[in-house]
């Protein structure tokens, strides 16, 4: 073993000269030379990379005489891919619809989509079978603190729910916390809106068993409602979230909650050569606030009309509630 290793080097102590210059390795090929979709497969699973200028050097080398265009017509119809910021990436069907960063196939491809390219419409609707975007009929424990949760659909949430009385709700994130659009989260005076919408925003932005909704006030004589009948006062903006539904012909396309920088897609390649699985999107820590990713800000650091309003709610539906129950959990 000594010997040999010393046989790679000369007397003078520089390296053989046999070994001095890498050696000449030629992709092995051995298809025709006009099979285009196989040079393809042959050069994508060599370096698992390839774009169309490669593509049509190796074409050329093995004798073929496919033009550009003839060569992309063969490559589409075998449910190839194009990709990359110059669309000359090329990319097979299950390494296309595999992987983590699907999300960003899809924006290159709906960008190019909306331009009226019709190879990126159809690598779209291949990305999205693949994704599996979720919507709400298919989430069992949404909750509105979740960050994929659309703006839009809270406002109108609201607005129908608990400020009906009070005119629509406009609504923005800004440093880390869910607020009244234009109005400061600790400003004194707020617009007309509902005590409950108040004691939402503290649910929302602070800790949601100090805001937890007020309990339902039952006529005398009434037999009190289970616990499989009702959901617990904690559980119960959560679940009235999830069963409400926008209405108008608006209605089907905003119930998908593609958002990315809160929900991430996988895919990952199954057995099969050509099929592609998917998980879904992996919901956001809801311990995490959906602007910038900051940690909830404790209630106890500001004084806001939200506290105010919601603490006098929360003190008289539980008079006997503990000095340890009215602490923030931080």
């Amino acid at each position: 073993m000594a010997q040999q290793l010393l046989n790679a080097f000369e007397k003078s102590g520089g390296i053989a000269a046999g070994l001095r210059e890498p050696p000449a390795v030629r992709p092995k090929f051995s298809g025709q030379p006009g099979d285009i979709v196989a040079q393809a497969e042959a050069l994508f699973r060599q370096q698992r990379a390839l774009t169309v200028a490669q593509l049509m050097t190796f074409h050329a080398q093995q004798g073929g005489t496919l033009s550009p265009s003839e060569a992309m017509a063969a490559l589409l119809a075998a449910e190839w891919n194009l990709d990359g910021a110059a669309w000359d990436e090329l990319m097979p069907r299950d390494a296309y619809v595999t992987g983590g960063d699907l999300w960003d196939r899809h924006d290159r491809a709906a960008e190019r989509a909306r331009g009226g390219d019709e190879q990126a419409k159809v690598q779209v609707r291949r990305l999205l079978e693949a994704i599996k975007p979720a919507v709400f009929d298919d989430l069992t424990d949404i909750d509105p603190r979740h960050g994929y949760v659309p703006l839009e659909l809270l406002e109108g949430w609201l607005s129908s729910t608990l400020n009906a009385k009070y005119g629509p709700m406009k609504l923005e994130r800004a440093a880390g916390l869910l607020q009244i659009e234009g109005h400061q989260y600790t400003n004194e005076e707020l617009p007309p809106v509902s005590p409950g919408c108040l004691a939402f925003l503290g649910y929302y932005n602070h800790d949601p068993e100090f805001f937890k909704p007020p309990s339902e006030r039952r006529p005398k004589g009434d037999v009190p409602s289970t616990k499989e009948e009702k959901p617990s006062a904690r559980g119960r903006w959560p679940s009235g979230a999830s069963r409400w539904r926008p209405s108008g012909p608006s209605r089907s396309g905003r119930t998908s909650l593609p958002t990315r920088p809160a929900a991430s897609a996988w895919s990952t390649p199954t057995t099969a050569s050509r099929a592609a699985g998917s998980s879904p999107p992996t919901r956001p820590s809801p311990s995490r606030s959906p602007a910038g990713g900051r940690t909830r800000r404790s209630s106890s650091r500001i004084r806001s009309p939200v506290l105010a309003a919601c603490s006098r709610s929360v003190a008289g539906s539980s008079p006997s509630m503990s000095a340890s129950a009215r602490r923030t959990r931080r």
